[in-house]
Protein backbone atom coordinates (compact mmCIF):
# COMPACT_ATOMS: atom_id res chain seq x y z
CA UNK A 1 0.00 0.00 0.00
CA UNK A 2 1.40 3.37 -1.01
CA UNK A 3 1.04 6.23 1.43
CA UNK A 4 2.12 8.70 -1.24
CA UNK A 5 -0.04 11.71 -1.84
CA UNK A 6 -0.41 13.16 -5.28
CA UNK A 7 1.05 16.59 -5.81
CA UNK A 8 -0.07 19.22 -8.23
CA UNK A 9 2.00 22.18 -9.38
CA UNK A 10 0.57 25.60 -8.56
CA UNK A 11 -1.85 27.04 -11.07
CA UNK A 12 -3.57 30.43 -11.28
CA UNK A 13 -6.99 29.91 -12.82
CA UNK A 14 -7.87 33.60 -12.79
CA UNK A 15 -7.01 36.96 -11.31
CA UNK A 16 -9.85 39.41 -11.09
CA UNK A 17 -10.60 42.01 -11.82
CA UNK A 18 -7.63 42.13 -14.19
CA UNK A 19 -8.19 45.89 -14.61
CA UNK A 20 -10.15 48.26 -12.44
CA UNK A 21 -10.69 51.96 -11.85
CA UNK A 22 -11.00 53.51 -8.39
CA UNK A 23 -10.83 56.94 -6.83
CA UNK A 24 -8.24 58.05 -4.33
CA UNK A 25 -9.38 57.22 -0.79
CA UNK A 26 -11.50 54.33 -2.17
CA UNK A 27 -10.90 50.67 -1.45
CA UNK A 28 -9.91 48.27 -4.21
CA UNK A 29 -9.48 44.52 -4.06
CA UNK A 30 -7.90 41.91 -6.34
CA UNK A 31 -8.50 38.16 -6.03
CA UNK A 32 -6.02 35.52 -7.22
CA UNK A 33 -7.62 32.10 -7.74
CA UNK A 34 -4.58 29.87 -7.18
CA UNK A 35 -4.68 26.12 -6.61
CA UNK A 36 -2.24 23.26 -6.16
CA UNK A 37 -1.60 20.24 -3.95
CA UNK A 38 -0.52 21.07 -1.39
CA UNK A 39 -2.13 24.53 -1.67
CA UNK A 40 0.44 27.14 -2.79
CA UNK A 41 1.47 30.17 -0.75
CA UNK A 42 0.20 33.32 -2.48
CA UNK A 43 2.15 36.58 -2.24
CA UNK A 44 1.56 40.00 -3.81
CA UNK A 45 4.15 42.44 -5.15
CA UNK A 46 3.60 45.85 -6.70
CA UNK A 47 5.37 45.93 -10.09
CA UNK A 48 8.08 48.59 -10.13
CA UNK A 49 8.32 48.53 -6.35
CA UNK A 50 9.67 45.06 -5.55
CA UNK A 51 10.42 46.15 -2.00
CA UNK A 52 6.68 46.48 -1.42
CA UNK A 53 5.45 42.96 -0.72
CA UNK A 54 1.95 42.57 0.62
CA UNK A 55 0.57 40.02 3.08
CA UNK A 56 0.09 36.54 1.74
CA UNK A 57 -3.35 35.31 0.78
CA UNK A 58 -5.56 34.95 -2.26
CA UNK A 59 -6.98 38.45 -1.87
CA UNK A 60 -5.22 41.83 -1.89
CA UNK A 61 -7.24 44.68 -0.39
CA UNK A 62 -6.04 48.28 -0.43
CA UNK A 63 -8.10 50.61 1.72
CA UNK A 64 -8.02 54.40 1.60
CA UNK A 65 -5.96 54.24 -1.60
CA UNK A 66 -3.34 56.89 -2.25
CA UNK A 67 -1.80 57.77 -5.64
CA UNK A 68 1.21 55.58 -4.81
CA UNK A 69 -1.08 52.54 -4.36
CA UNK A 70 -2.29 52.55 -7.95
CA UNK A 71 -0.42 50.46 -10.51
CA UNK A 72 0.13 46.84 -11.49
CA UNK A 73 0.21 44.08 -8.89
CA UNK A 74 1.64 40.60 -9.32
CA UNK A 75 0.13 37.59 -7.61
CA UNK A 76 2.64 34.72 -7.21
CA UNK A 77 1.59 31.21 -6.19
CA UNK A 78 4.53 29.12 -4.89
CA UNK A 79 4.58 25.44 -4.01
CA UNK A 80 6.56 23.84 -1.20
CA UNK A 81 8.84 22.45 -3.94
CA UNK A 82 9.73 25.97 -5.08
CA UNK A 83 7.65 25.95 -8.27
CA UNK A 84 5.85 29.21 -8.91
CA UNK A 85 3.52 30.90 -11.33
CA UNK A 86 2.43 34.54 -11.52
CA UNK A 87 -0.36 36.70 -12.90
CA UNK A 88 -0.88 40.48 -12.92
CA UNK A 89 -3.75 42.92 -12.42
CA UNK A 90 -3.90 46.71 -12.66
CA UNK A 91 -5.68 49.31 -10.53
CA UNK A 92 -5.84 52.82 -12.00
CA UNK A 93 -7.14 56.15 -10.75
CA UNK A 94 -10.55 56.87 -12.23
CA UNK A 95 -9.83 60.26 -13.84
CA UNK A 96 -13.38 60.57 -15.17
CA UNK A 97 -14.89 60.62 -11.68
CA UNK A 98 -12.13 62.95 -10.48
CA UNK A 99 -12.80 65.37 -13.35
CA UNK A 100 -16.55 65.27 -12.71
CA UNK A 101 -16.00 65.94 -9.00
CA UNK A 102 -13.81 68.96 -9.73
CA UNK A 103 -16.32 70.24 -12.31
CA UNK A 104 -19.22 69.92 -9.81
CA UNK A 105 -17.12 71.68 -7.16
CA UNK A 106 -16.47 74.61 -9.51
CA UNK A 107 -20.17 75.01 -10.32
Amino acid sequence: MCSCSSTESPNIHSIFPAHQLANETDTFEIFCNATGNPPPVVTWTKIGDNNKVYPTGKSLRVQNAEKSDFGTYQCTAESVRGENISAVATAEIDNCKLTLSIYNFLL
